[in-house]
């Protein structure tokens, strides 16, 4: 049973468009890592520490970046992110347009919408394999920022339908809902903290890998067939955002567990 619910944690808003996006103009410390950090946003609603413009001022390449969590930079202030390291070490203007929580969908709709606006030389594509699963759901399963419960978050998806990308759920819907039972979930099984730390402290590494692999399958599935709904999907919005950046340098690079090879 799900429960009406209409907000979500204070680092993100309702979008329209996406279904979720950053709160602009926003520096906020954030307690849930085990080391605390800060963020801060720009105007536009992307973590950012300088507000984008549309055309380069000065004679230096910059690269837009798209993808979820891993490269919004979940668990490390905006600094400390591989874009704006790349930025520094290179001399190029970073422009992060990752989305936390969000699917190759999603990803393809930001660049469509905003960021190819934005003048620029490179796009760096970094999906994370897990995101295969997101593109096929119309809501994902999130934590409350205020009340710690599961709430389901409604977003964009498309479905392909003869060869034709059709995308469902605009304008996505506002209201957020509880999530009472273990609907959503993309794991085998829920293990109590008692058991993580067990599970962290005496599994060896290789099992534990194994067992990694067979705890987040789910999220993998579409991988096994190159005829796959789900593959032929992801493979599609990526192929989308490429097209997109016409005469642009793309760099694709699909970002795995940590466990992997």
């Amino acid at each position: 049973m799900l429960e009406k619910f209409l907000t979500h944690r204070t680092l993100l808003r309702y979008d329209e468009q996406l279904g979720h996006l950053y709160v602009p103009n926003l520096t906020m410390r954030i307690p849930y890592s085990e080391k605390p950090y800060f963020v801060s946003t720009n105007k536009q609603g992307f973590r950012s520490n300088i507000d984008y413009i549309h055309q380069k001022t000065i004679d230096q390449p910059r690269i837009v970046f798209l993808g979820d969590s891993y490269v919004a930079g979940d668990g490390v202030a905006n600094e400390k992110r591989f874009s704006d390291i790349v930025a520094t070490e290179f001399s190029v203007d970073s422009y992060n347009f990752g989305l936390s929580g969000s699917g190759v969908d999603q990803q393809y709709l930001i660049y469509k919408n905003i960021a190819s606006s934005y003048e620029h030389d490179l796009v760096v594509i970094a999906p994370h394999i897990t995101n295969i699963l997101r593109n096929s759901l119309d809501k994902r399963v999130a934590i409350d920022g205020y009340t710690g419960c599961k709430i389901a978050i409604p977003k964009p998806f498309f479905t392909l339908e003869n060869e034709n990308l059709i995308l469902h759920n605009i304008p996505v819907p506002k209201e957020r809902e509880f999530v009472l039972d273990n609907t959503g979930s993309t794991r085998l099984f829920e293990p109590n903290p008692r058991l993580k730390q067990l599970f962290n402290t005496y599994i060896p590494q290789k099992l534990k890998a194994r067992l990694l692999r067979l705890q987040w399958s789910k999220e993998l599935d579409g991988y096994q067939s190159e005829n796959h709904p789900k593959w032929l999907l992801m493979k599609r919005l990526l192929a989308e955002i490429i097209n997109l950046a016409g005469k642009k340098h793309i760099l694709l690079v699909p970002l795995p567990y940590h466990y992997q090879g």
